[in-house]
């Protein structure tokens, strides 16, 4: 019995390894992803919302950093910095991006740099 479950605990962790970045869980760093085109349009969705949403308008919008999370879809937690007029400003958002490719913004932060 130890030796079965040692066996599945082998494969779980190999799997995880080489396909984790599917699986449901954690955030996963992607650096490659700063400049994708998918990304891109997020991240101006998500500065739409902050415009409408928190009267907070950014321009000169530049990607830092991007993480992604498996659910019923994908977050994006994406970081931006932005110039809101007076400031540079530092933005933390996640999009959900659904199978259904409907999109959401479930959080969003932005504090002066």
């Amino acid at each position: 019995m130890h030796k079965l479950a040692a066996i599945l605990l082998v494969l779980i962790i190999a799997f995880h390894g080489t396909f984790g970045q599917w699986l449901v869980g954690g955030y996963s760093d992607y650096p490659e992803l700063i400049q994708d085109d998918t990304v891109l349009l997020l991240t101006d969705f998500a500065v739409e919302y902050l415009s409408t949403a928190r009267n907070l308008k950014l321009t000169n919008v530049e990607v830092t950093r991007v993480r992604t999370q498996a659910v019923s879809g994908t977050n994006y937690k994406i970081n931006f910095t932005g110039d809101d007029g007076a400031q540079k400003m530092e933005c933390e958002v996640v999009v959900y991006l659904g199978f259904n490719l409907n999109k959401s913004v479930s959080d969003a932060d932005c504090d002066p740099l």
